[in-house]
C-alpha cells in the first residue's frame, strides 16, 4: 500500500473522530442555551409575557455565543400560550461550527464543512400541578382525621372517574386549586 494512502486512511479516521466529538460538544452547547433559556423564562419575576420572553432570548442567546468557535445560526423564542395553568412557550436554538480539520485536508475532504446541531426547550410559568393521581376508577385523593394537605400555590388533580375522585373525611387540605375528573365528597366536622 503507497505511504500516501496509509497517509490518508490515517488522516480521514483522526477527522472523523474530531468531527465527531466537534459535534457533541455542539450539541451539548445548543442544548445548554435552550435550556439556559427556559430557565430564564421560568425564574424572571414579572408576571409579563414579554419580559420573560425578552429574559429568555438574551440568556439563550448568551449561552449560545459563549464559545466563540460556534456561531448561532437561528434561535427562536415562541410566543407565549396563555391558559388558566400558566404562561407556555418554546425555546428552539441551532448552533453551527466550521470546523478547520487539518486532517480531513491531507485525506482530501473539506476542512470546512460546517456542523449544526438543534436543540428545543419547552418552558412553562405559572401554578405548578403539584399532586397528580393517576388512579381512574378509586378516589385519588383521601384525607381524613386529622390528615393535612398543605400545596399552597400549587394544583391538585386528580384523573379518577369516579364519583368521589377526592375524598375530605375530615383533616384540611389548602391548594391554589383542586381538579377532579370525576366527583368529591367533603363531610364538614
Amino acid at each position: 500500500m503507497p505511504q500516501n494512502a496509509i497517509l490518508s486512511l490515517v488522516g480521514a479516521t483522526i477527522a472523523l473522530g474530531m468531527d465527531s466529538r466537534s459535534g457533541h460538544a455542539l450539541q451539548q452547547a445548543a442544548d445548554a442555551s435552550a435550556l439556559g433559556g427556559a430557565t430564564a423564562f421560568l425564574n424572571t419575576d414579572s408576571p409579563k409575557a414579554e419580559v420573560r420572553l425578552a429574559a429568555a432570548r438574551v440568556q439563550a442567546s448568551a449561552l449560545a455565543r459563549q464559545n466563540s468557535e460556534y456561531e448561532l445560526a437561528d434561535m427562536d423564542i415562541g410566543a407565549v400560550s396563555e391558559d388558566a395553568y400558566g404562561q407556555h412557550t418554546r425555546i428552539e436554538v441551532e448552533l453551527e461550527f466550521k470546523p478547520v480539520n487539518y486532517f480531513a485536508k491531507i485525506a482530501g475532504g473539506s476542512a470546512t464543512a460546517p456542523v449544526r446541531r438543534r436543540a428545543v426547550a419547552s418552558a412553562t410559568w405559572g401554578f405548578p400541578l403539584c399532586v397528580l393521581t393517576l388512579d381512574e376508577n378509586n378516589p385519588g385523593i383521601r384525607i381524613r382525621d386529622y390528615g393535612r394537605l398543605s400545596a399552597k400555590g400549587c394544583i391538585i388533580w386528580s384523573n379518577s372517574s369516579a364519583g368521589e375522585a377526592m375524598k375530605f373525611d375530615g383533616g384540611s387540605a389548602d391548594a391554589k386549586a383542586f381538579c377532579a375528573h370525576g366527583g368529591y365528597r367533603r363531610d364538614a366536622k
